[in-house]
């Protein structure tokens, strides 16, 4: 018989104010973060609709975010994780995260869809003279979300390589609908391909790389790990987090530079546009930002990535590498 885990003894795994939150807590001031750069855009973008449209795009770019974040985290993460290991164990693990989030996925898509309903009025009625190319991008961001409802319909992966290649399809079409909202944020005051286009579709989708693997890794991994808690399944977990890891470490400074960037075109750096045009909400922003490093240099210290033992540090699993912690068993 595979040899069992269990949660580390001493800690609750189940409860609010553990170390075990701090994975938690990230996600959540990751969340607040983009509303308040939401507000922040909509105050004094291009696109200036008021709290109802924040509030919309809100909707929207979190629907995108968990769904592209995730389709990238099955793609690069969990997929790859299990074909290294090489184990029937590791390979369920990855179908069965796979599952889980197809369903999530669905939800995701709802709420991207409900928010495009909700913008697409103001974009397509737009005055000005990039209204034409507004309905053009408006068109496209269409068409992606009707081919992601395509995608939402396809039969359960029968491996982890055929996962990783759907997960794949669906995140290019994803990106073309994050993109095209980019666009769309941007407007066409001035030359399509001008460097706010970039800075926005680069901020977007580093956002959308670290939430919708943060909500993958607090929501799916640890709970489909505990249906089958086996050494070689907690191994696999640790896989998926040190790759998870990797992206993070390129998503959050990629995070910071364009959203000072941003910050930058529309008031500057200094006290006086902080405290102005932006009604201190830039500053809140980098406040977030700020307590986000202190937590992700946290977890891994505290061995708070996870409740389950092994899956932030294999030490402390029965056999880990020499000078680990205390091995958890049942």
């Amino acid at each position: 018989m595979a040899t069992q885990v269990a949660p580390v003894p001493g800690a609750d795994p189940t409860g609010v104010l553990n170390r075990y939150a701090l994975p938690k807590v990230a996600m959540v001031l990751i969340a607040a973060a983009a509303f308040v750069g939401t507000l922040l855009s909509t105050a004094v973008g291009h696109d200036a609709m008021g709290l109802g449209a924040a509030v919309a795009r809100y909707v929207l770019l979190m629907g995108l975010a968990t769904a592209g974040g995730g389709l990238l985290w099955a793609w690069t993460v969990v997929m790859p994780a299990a074909l290294q290991m090489g184990q029937p164990a590791a390979d369920r693990y990855a179908l069965r995260q796979w599952a889980a989030f197809r369903r999530l996925e669905r939800g995701a898509f709802a709420a991207a869809a409900a928010g495009l309903a909700a913008l697409s009025p103001a974009y397509w009625l737009a005055p000005g003279v990039g209204r034409g190319g507004e309905r053009l991008v408006l068109a496209l961001a269409v068409a992606a979300l009707a081919l992601w409802a395509y995608t939402l319909r396809g039969r359960p992966a029968p491996s982890p390589a055929a996962a990783g290649r759907a997960a794949a399809g669906a995140l290019s079409v994803v990106a073309l609908l994050l993109l095209s909202v980019g666009a769309l944020q941007v407007g066409y005051g001035a030359p399509l391909l001008r460097a706010e286009l970039a800075w926005r579709a680069l901020h977007l989708a580093g956002f959308a790389a670290w939430f919708g693997g943060a909500v993958w890794n607090v929501g799916i991994a640890v709970r489909c790990a505990r249906q089958d808690l086996t050494v070689a399944v907690v191994r696999t977990a640790h896989v998926q987090l040190a790759r998870f890891r990797r992206i993070v470490r390129v998503a959050f400074p990629l995070l910071v530079v364009t959203g000072l960037l941003q910050v930058w075109q529309h008031g500057g750096l200094t006290e006086a546009a902080l405290a102005g045009s932006f009604d201190h909400l830039a500053a809140v922003k980098l406040g977030v930002a700020a307590l986000l490093v202190v937590v992700f240099i946290s977890c891994p210290l505290w061995h708070a990535c996870s409740p389950i033992a092994g899956i932030c540090d294999p030490g402390d699993l029965p056999g880990g590498r020499p000078g680990g912690g205390p091995a958890a068993r049942h």
